[in-house]
C-alpha cells in the first residue's frame, strides 16, 4: 500500500472519509510501512518482492476509505511546514536540527518535476561488476557517521514505491514522493518516525503536461507531516548487524539486492559491514558495472544494476566510502522509474525530531 497521506493528497476534496470521524488507532505508521513489504520486526526482515500499483480515481477512493481510519496524527510544531515547490530544490531538515557535531547537513534534491532513469556510463555492453566490487571493498574510507555517537539510529530516506495513473496509456502517471526520518534506540526499538509527502512528480513529459492541464484539487495544499512515536519493537531493529562473512550473507538474505536496500532503511552501515555487502553483492549472477553516475541528490557514485523479467534494477554507491546512496527500479516496459529510495542520511544522535 502506498503511504496514506499520498493517498488522501491525491483524493482532495474527493476524499470520502473528510469529515468523518476517526477512530482511536488500531494500526501505527510502522505497521502501514511494514505491509508495503519493508522491513519492521527488530532483526527480521520480509524479502517479498513487491510490485508497484498503478492507480486509477476509484481505487484511490477505496484504498483511502480502508486506510483512512489507521491514520494517526500528531499536534504539529509550527516549524514543519512542507515545502511548496513541486521542483524538490531542497530537503527539509527535521524539525529539531540534530547537532551539526553529530550529523551532516541533507544534500540538495533535484527530482523533477519529469523524473526519468539517471545516465549511466555503461548505459549498454556493461562488463562484469564482481572484480570491481571486491576491489572496491578492499579499500573502503570511513563514511562521514562512522565518527557519530549516541543512543538514537537515525535513518533519513526520501523515494517512492508507487506509481498512479489516471488513465489508461502512460501519458497521465504521477508519483508522490515520500520523506521519512526515523529516530530508533536499537536497545530496545522505540522511536520516533516523521512522514512528510512530498509536492508530485512525472515520469514523462506528456503526464507532467496532463497535470498542469488538468490540476488535482487540492484546497488544503500538500499535507504536513505525520509523526508517530513507536513503542519497543516497532520502530526499529535490536539485532546487531554481523560482520562476519558467513552471518551477514544470512542476515542480508537469499535476494541481496533487496537485502541491501532494506537494511540501509534502517541500519548505519559500519565500514566492515560495508565491504561485507559488497563482497556479497560481487556475488550476484549476471550483476553489471554501469560505471561512475550522479544520483538525484547530485552526489557522484557508481553503478552496479542487475536484470529481473520487468525491470532493471540500479544500485548506486559512493565510491570511497561504499555507502549506498540510492536504489532505482526502472520498468523494461515503459523506461520509467517505477520505484526509487534515496539514502540521504545516516548516523547516531542524542537527540529525536520534535
Amino acid at each position: 500500500m502506498p503511504d496514506i497521506d499520498s493517498i488522501r493528497a491525491a483524493l482532495g476534496p474527493a476524499d470520502p472519509a473528510r469529515g468523518t470521524p476517526v477512530p482511536p488507532p488500531r494500526v501505527t505508521a510502522a505497521d502501514l510501512i511494514a505491509r508495503t513489504g519493508e522491513p519492521h520486526a527488530p532483526g527480521r526482515f520480509d524479502r517479498r518482492v513487491g510490485r508497484r500499483l498503478v492507480l486509477g480515481p476509484v481505487a484511490l477512493g477505496v484504498a483511502a476509505a480502508v486506510a483512512y481510519p489507521f491514520l494517526r496524527r500528531e499536534s504539529q510544531p509550527p516549524s514543519s511546514a512542507p515545502p511548496s515547490s513541486p521542483s524538490l530544490s531542497g530537503s527539509p531538515s527535521p524539525s529539531a536540527p540534530l547537532p551539526a557535531s553529530s550529523l551532516p547537513p541533507p544534500p540538495r534534491i533535484e527530482l523533477g518535476p519529469v523524473v526519468r532513469p539517471v545516465v549511466l556510463q555503461y548505459e549498454d555492453h556493461a562488463p562484469p561488476a564482481g572484480d570491481r566490487l571486491r576491489e572496491l571493498a578492499g579499500q573502503l574510507a570511513d563514511a562521514p557517521y562512522d565518527g557519530t555517537s549516541g543512543p538514537f539510529t537515525y535513518i533519513h530516506t526520501l523515494g517512492w514505491n508507487a506509481v498512479f495513473d489516471d488513465r489508461p496509456g502512460g501519458t497521465s502517471q504521477r508519483i508522490p514522493p515520500t520523506e521519512k526520518e526515523l529516530w530508533y534506540r536499537p536497545d530496545d526499538g522505540s522511536g520516533r518516525l516523521r512522514v512528510t509527502v512530498h509536492p508530485d512528480v512525472y515520469p514523462n513529459e506528456e503526464s507532467a503536461r496532463y497535470w498542469r492541464e488538468h490540476p488535482m484539487p487540492s484546497p488544503t495544499g500538500t499535507p504536513p507531516p505525520v509523526y508517530d512515536d513507536l513503542p519497543a519493537g516497532r520502530a526499529g531493529p535490536t539485532r546487531t548487524m554481523p560482520t562476519d562473512p558467513a552471518a551477514l550473507r544470512v542476515f542480508v538474505g537469499r535476494d541481496p539486492v533487496r537485502g541491501l536496500r532494506n537494511l540501509y532503511g534502517y541500519y548505519a552501515v559500519a565500514r566492515d559491514a560495508r565491504a561485507g555487502m559488497l563482497r556479497i553483492l560481487a556475488d550476484v549472477p549476471g550483476i553489471a558495472w554501469r560505471g561512475e553516475t550522479t544520483d538525484r541528490a547530485g552526489r557522484g557514485g557508481i553503478a552496479v544494476s542487475v536484470e529481473t523479467d520487468t525491470a532493471r534494477e540500479v544500485l548506486v554507491f559512493d565510491p570511497r566510502t561504499g555507502v549506498l546512496l540510492m536504489w532505482d527500479e526502472v520498468s523494461h516496459e515503459q523506461d520509467t522509474v517505477a520505484g526509487c529510495t534515496l539514502y540521504l542520511r545516516s548516523g547516531h544522535t542524542d537527540q529525536t525530531g520534535t
